[in-house]
Formats: C-alpha cells, sequence, structure tokens
C-alpha cells in the first residue's frame, strides 16, 4: 500500500538537461547530460497577484509544476506571461529570457498604424523636412488639424522626440496633444517662432497613443521627428 502510494506521488522524469556534463550519443549537443530523476507531483498551484494561473507550454498544452530535492519547479514561460512579460530561448547559448531579448533594444522607432486628417507619416511619403536648418527623414508632419494612433501595448513608458516649425511654413500657432487609453497626458504649444525642442512623454505603460495637433489654419506646418518609444 505504501509502495504504491508513493508511485502515485513520486513519477519518473526522464531527459531532463542539465547542462553541467558532457552529453553521450552523436545526436546531442556538448556540454549537456541527461540524467533520470524522481521528482514529486502533488498538485501544485500557481497564483500570480490573486489570479490563479494554469501554466502552459509554447504549444498551449498544460504543464505541472514539480518539486525536487526540495526546490519547487515552475515552467519560466507560463511565469512570465503571467507577469506580463515575453519569454524566449536561445538555443546556441541556452539562455532564457523574460522581458526584453539579445535581439531587443530598450528603445525603438514604429509607424501609426492610422493616421488621418493632416498628419503624415515622413517615411510613408518619402518627404524630408528641415526644422532650423537641420534635416529629418523620421517621423511624422502636419498641417491644420490631425491625428495618429500608435499600438504600444504596455510595452513602453516614455516617448521621445523633436518639435518644431518646418522652414518655409507659415508662421501659425497650435498646439499638440498626447492622449494615452483615451487620457490626456501632455500638451505642447507650437508657433512660428519657435525653436526645435526636444520632449519626453510619459505613456505609463499604456495600450494606445493618441497624437493630436490642432493648428490655426491649414498653412501653418510642423514637424514631429525622430520619434522613440523607450521601454
Amino acid at each position: 500500500m505504501k509502495k504504491t502510494m508513493m508511485n502515485n506521488i513520486f513519477k519518473r522524469f526522464a531527459a531532463l538537461a542539465l547542462c553541467t556534463g558532457m552529453v553521450t550519443g552523436t545526436a546531442l549537443a556538448a556540454n549537456t547530460v541527461y540524467k533520470n530523476i524522481r521528482v514529486q507531483y502533488c498538485g501544485i498551484k500557481l497564483v500570480v497577484n490573486g489570479a490563479p494561473v494554469t501554466p502552459k507550454d509554447a504549444n498551449g498544452s498544460t504543464v505541472e509544476p514539480f518539486i525536487y530535492n526540495g526546490t519547487t519547479y515552475l515552467p519560466v514561460r507560463a511565469v512570465g506571461n503571467a507577469l506580463g512579460q515575453d519569454v524566449s530561448w536561445n538555443g546556441n547559448t541556452k539562455t532564457v529570457y523574460i522581458g526584453m531579448n539579445e535581439s531587443d533594444t530598450a528603445a525603438k522607432k514604429l509607424k501609426p498604424y492610422e493616421t488621418n486628417g493632416n498628419m503624415h507619416v515622413l517615411e510613408d511619403s518619402g518627404r524630408t523636412i528641415y526644422m532650423m536648418s537641420k534635416q529629418y527623414t523620421q517621423g511624422l508632419y502636419c498641417n491644420y488639424t490631425g491625428a495618429a494612433l500608435y499600438n504600444i501595448d504596455g510595452l513602453y513608458k516614455s516617448l521621445e522626440m523633436d518639435i518644431g516649425h518646418i522652414d518655409g511654413a507659415d508662421k501659425y500657432s497650435g498646439t499638440l496633444s498626447f492622449y494615452v487609453d483615451g487620457e490626456l497626458v501632455d500638451t505642447y504649444s507650437l508657433s512660428g517662432e519657435m525653436q526645435t525642442e526636444h520632449i519626453k512623454v510619459d505613456l505609463n505603460k499604456g495600450l494606445q497613443l493618441k497624437i493630436v495637433t490642432d493648428i490655426s489654419t491649414p498653412w501653418g506646418s510642423y514637424g514631429l521627428a525622430n520619434i522613440t518609444f523607450n521601454k
């Protein structure tokens, strides 16, 4: 009876990769050893910030946590995803990444998924603008009233850009406003006499960013250049 109970509690966990020794067999990578170990499956539950989580692998199959030598092992992908982080695996360096990996950068340049009114994407139009004689080829330019929508998907803490009056355009004034998930977070004044200004806007890891320009006439043109999203 005792033996049967122990067999129900302990299961054979075969082929667990421990990167500490030399593998046997030509089909397996060097510096990897496969061992048979006895682990305890006892219905361990995972709760993250008060919410129950069913651990699953990349294919959506349930993965049960277990105990080995007094340590509880949880599937890293399930834990990372429950915390809102991407999880990736580099097989060459045998490294698990939670959040940014080696191919990510802390800052990214994104294009809006939608623009309307008189807001235009520099890269799409192939246009080059100049503000205080400095050339810009990435970002937005606008005249009159327009908007740009970005999907920021909870990934970014802040936004940086250079804003200014486009050389040669009429010097009409206006405003530049930033909305995160529908809430106004910042507003800047635009004027024909302004110097190019580098600004930073808090995004608070929101889901959607909306940039809105409101210029008094269609002939006042302004640039929003070198737009960078910071993680």
